[in-house]
């Protein structure tokens, strides 16, 4: 979990980091409460650890690759790290960086929901895949990250509702909506 003297911690150079309050998990299952620097929903290529604050005040590094969720106090968000690019390991300088997303839970259980917003760094085809800056996946109890397509929502969920083994159908309209999406998800969750 924390930083061990074989592992080279690699923070980026600025003069003041961003700063979340709040919980991270951990891939061993322990959790940790208090203020974490640098970590950020998408990870910058000079970072490899995140700097935790607990109540004795000393600050420690975490290695982001055993993060596997946070939940950000101020803005009320749970966020789940997912590997969205085939290559999610660059290595540069000896160090070994992490690039799992910790995208926005919008539908948490069985069948996750999660939100991604296109930035700069994103792919032509992201952009060329999406009519908003929002892009969806749902991660189900597979594991296997499934990206949403907008503009065939209808077929996407059906499938899933046909996974899940739900014998109860869900009306579905003819113009299903990401909140039509969302409301399905919770349906399929709850049974």
């Amino acid at each position: 979990m924390l930083s061990t003297a074989q592992e080279r911690v690699c923070t980026p150079n600025v003069w003041k980091g961003e700063v979340i309050k709040g919980i991270i998990y951990l891939e061993n299952g322990d959790s940790l409460q208090g203020k974490f620097t640098h970590l950020t929903p998408y990870n910058d290529i000079k970072t490899t650890h995140i700097l935790y604050q607990g109540p004795k005040k000393k600050k420690e590094a975490i290695n982001r690759k055993v993060i596997t969720a946070y939940y950000d106090k101020k803005l009320d968000e749970f966020r789940m790290k997912v590997y969205v690019d085939i290559d999610s390991v660059h290595v540069k300088k000896n160090c070994f960086f992490d690039q799992g997303r910790f995208l926005r839970v919008i539908v948490k259980g069985k069948y996750n929901l999660l939100k991604d917003e296109l930035t700069y760094q994103s792919s032509i085809t992201a952009y060329s895949q999406s009519s908003s800056d929002e892009v969806y996946y749902i991660l189900p109890p597979s594991g296997i990250l499934l990206k949403v397509q907008i503009n065939d929502l209808k077929a996407q969920i059906l499938s899933i509702v046909k996974e899940a083994g739900s014998s109860n159908v869900i009306a579905i309209k003819e113009d299903f909506t990401v909140d039509d999406m969302i409301e399905a998800l919770n349906y399929i969750n709850s049974n």
